[in-house]
């Protein structure tokens, strides 16, 4: 399979350039901010601007970053992907059936149609929300009905955010692709197309039988996305109304996280299991073999005559019974307490970002309306004060 395809136009533009991804997506936060901030500025200028453009304010910094977080992990998984199952070790027999499955894996994944149907989904939802709410978030709308034209600052903010948005959605959506190609090579691993095709070894130094990549893989997705819906609900959350709609769409997308991660650990314990129970078949069929050699001797006429050759087969029955129970108790579970305890954790911060953010930020206006005619009256009577004392000693 050619190194330098790209599986995405992400993927491409990252190869084009010859700076780190992680620098260069850096560059890209940085960009936005600048862009939404000095478009912002030239909106603003307008009369009775600022208390519409207050809340889009807040919320510059979390597109911006969104944008950059998504890109960087679109190229990060895909490069981790494309170079987990390329790397597997085949079991004998099987470099062909390896190959088989890295082809399928990308022609899946930058071929198939679906990716435009869950692309979809991510983008109508979001659009159509504010249709059916009857909320069109536009700078050029709000421009034309407090002063009756338009300028060009107002249209190119409008294209910017929406572009941003559509960056989002796309990213979100890919990651999304991303894991359901993940979710079916290693369904394929088990399955009759190519079950069995990888070496699995259940005494290997990583306790999950040398699979360590791909569960930190899966974790690691399962982790970046749980990131993603937190920032996002962060970006549409409004503290004194309850955005219905976002939620069940981010929920969703939390659900199918949950649900990747769940069967994801299923399959690497399938796998385990698998091997261990081919091990354990071996084993006994050994056992079996050296057991009826037993009862032959036994059964034998020259019995005592074989006594030594009789020891030297319990030794190896007794070898063979201490075997069975290492094979038993070596790689026994998919995911060790730490990555429990990271996907339990993370899985979290959604829910906290949802019903702690809006009570912070509404605390947060409360004291800020506390603080201001405090400073009013600071700069009103106090201050003057001041400067007339000092005044005395000059």
């Amino acid at each position: 399979m050619p190194e330098d395809k790209s599986w995405s136009w992400i993927d491409g533009a990252f190869k084009k350039i010859p700076i780190p991804y992680p620098y260069v997506s850096l560059i890209i936060f940085i960009c936005c901010c600048l862009i939404y901030i000095i478009l912002s500025v030239l909106v603003e200028s307008l009369p009775d601007y600022h208390d519409w453009d207050a809340n889009i304010k807040r919320k510059i910094l979390i597109t911006s970053l969104l944008v950059a977080y998504g890109m960087a992990g679109v190229k990060y998984f895909i490069d981790n992907v494309r170079g987990i199952f390329e790397m597997m070790e085949p079991a004998p027999g099987c470099q062909k059936k390896i190959v088989a499955l890295n082809i399928q894996l990308e022609d899946r994944f930058t071929k198939s149609k679906k990716f435009y149907i869950i692309l979809i989904l991510a983008i109508i939802p979001f659009y159509g929300i504010d249709l059916i709410r009857g909320e069109v978030r536009s700078y050029l709308l709000t421009e034309y009905k407090l002063t009756g034209s338009l300028s060009i600052d107002s249209i190119s903010l409008d294209i910017f955010n929406n572009i941003a948005a559509l960056l989002i959605l796309y990213t979100m959506a890919m990651i999304l692709w991303i894991i359901f190609n993940t979710r079916w090579a290693l369904r394929d691993l088990k399955g009759r197309s190519h079950g069995h095709i990888i070496k699995i070894d259940l005494f290997n130094v990583d306790d999950v039988g040398g699979l360590k990549q791909v569960r930190n893989l899966i974790l690691k997705l399962v982790v970046y996305q749980f990131i993603a819906v937190s920032l996002a609900i962060i970006n549409f959350i409004d503290p004194y109304k309850i955005m219905f709609h976002e939620i069940i769409f981010l929920s969703i997308l939390f659900s199918i996280t949950v649900y990747f991660f769940i069967s994801s650990w299923f399959i690497i314990q399938e796998l385990l299991e698998a091997e261990r129970g081919r091990n354990i078949d071996s084993i006994n069929e050994l056992y079996r073999q050296q057991n009826h050699r037993v009862q032959e001797i036994i059964a034998g006429e020259g019995y005592w005559d074989n006594q030594e050759k009789l020891d030297r087969i319990l030794t190896s029955m007794n070898f063979l019974k201490d075997e069975r129970d290492r094979v038993k108790e070596a790689s026994k579970h998919a995911y060790n307490f730490r990555s429990v305890l990271i996907f339990i954790s993370s899985s979290l911060v959604p829910f906290i970002t949802t019903y702690l953010l809006p009570l912070i930020i509404k605390e947060g206006s409360k004291i800020s309306e506390q603080i201001t005619p405090g400073m009013e009256l600071l700069n009103q009577q106090i201050l003057p004060l001041i400067n007339g004392s000092l005044q005395l000693f000059w």
